[in-house]
């Protein structure tokens, strides 16, 4: 087994001896939900499942130019608002600092960023 996977059994294992998954992944430095991926995985496949190594997700970085020539060609306002937004993240502002200019949450924001980039990963 890898370190990853000895990692993962690890977890497992405080899994079944009463922790919650909160605990475990604040343990591990993870998100909760990741905690219930390796689970499930566990629990379906058995601990040798654990042992391969996840690739890391594509990502995109928010280009601020693309997002220009996208509110050039809005016609709907709210979008018009939305790629805005985006524009002052891909041009550096906080996340938190914009949330609260606009009276959005951070997620909302991340929303309309997962929703503006997906389209363009399937690309």
């Amino acid at each position: 087994m890898n370190e990853y996977a000895i990692k993962k059994m690890a977890a497992i294992k405080m899994l079944l001896d009463g922790s919650t998954q909160a605990e475990v992944a604040k343990g591990f430095n993870v998100h909760y939900t990741t905690i219930g991926e390796w689970l499930k995985l566990y629990k379906e496949k058995g601990a040798e499942a654990l042992n391969i190594e996840l690739r890391p997700r594509e990502k995109h970085v928010l280009d601020a130019k693309e997002i220009e020539k996208a509110i050039e060609g809005a016609t709907d306002e709210k979008e018009k608002r939305k790629l805005q937004i985006l524009l002052e993240l891909a041009n550096g502002t906080q996340l938190k600092l914009l949330a609260l200019k606009h009276g959005l949450s951070a997620q909302m924001i991340m929303r309309y960023r997962k929703n503006y980039i997906e389209p363009l990963q399937n690309e």
